[in-house]
């Protein structure tokens, strides 16, 4: 398991369904326009969305690359995808249409999928630590030592889910981000420091 994530909250679980591909197969649920052109500023040009039919295992799928400006627009503020360019996606052959006029592709419902598989159960490193010092895979926000399990600069979640949607880590920079902008790790803590102490937080592990 490669990536380690944070539900926090209720119904979060869904949400990381949604960021799931089964067998390599992301979930065809929202359709996103692959004819766009984001305009970026003076210097940098404009970010054209691209794509490519390619073959495999005997499966034609669709490879595309889509400016931040249209995931926001077709997908919502908590896509994940790059605030700033173009991020990339693939869809089965079958998933891509031309629909009034438009080129477009269906995508997951948060735009990309993090993982083929993820489970509760602690399979991998950095669990969640309680204030009597017990590593645990589900707490409560009152509950949590929330420094401890943090782990700044070793152990940081890789993705953190709440109502909203997700945001993931990155880590040369890091922050956390999604299609809406960029996040500090000091905001995140923050606001889970603010949430009612009786809010649940649990720990799952992703493979890729």
């Amino acid at each position: 398991m490669n990536l380690t994530a944070w539900l926090i909250g209720d119904d979060t679980e869904s949400i990381l369904d949604d960021l799931t591909a089964p067998n390599g197969h992301p979930p065809a649920q929202i359709w996103v326009p692959l004819d766009a052109t984001t305009e970026t500023g003076s210097r940098l040009g404009r970010y054209r969305s691209a794509w490519a039919e390619r073959t495999t295992d005997g499966e034609q799928w669709v490879d595309f690359a889509v400016p931040a400006d249209t995931i926001l627009e077709a997908v919502g503020a908590q896509a994940l995808a790059h605030p700033k360019s173009v991020t990339y996606g693939s869809a089965l052959l079958s998933d891509v249409q031309t629909r009034d006029g438009v080129l477009m592709a269906k995508v997951p419902r948060f735009f990309s999928t993090v993982a083929t598989e993820w489970t509760l159960e602690q399979v991998g490193q950095d669990p969640l630590l309680t204030k009597l010092g017990k590593e645990t895979t589900s707490t409560t926000v009152g509950e949590l030592n929330l420094k401890g399990s943090f782990r700044k600069a070793t152990g940081e979640p890789g993705l953190v889910i709440d109502h909203r949607g997700p945001q993931l880590f990155q880590r040369d920079q890091h922050r956390y981000y999604n299609v809406s902008g960029y996040t500090s790790t000091s905001r995140i803590l923050t606001g889970i420091r603010q949430l009612p102490p009786e809010t649940p937080i649990r720990c799952a592990w992703c493979a890729d």
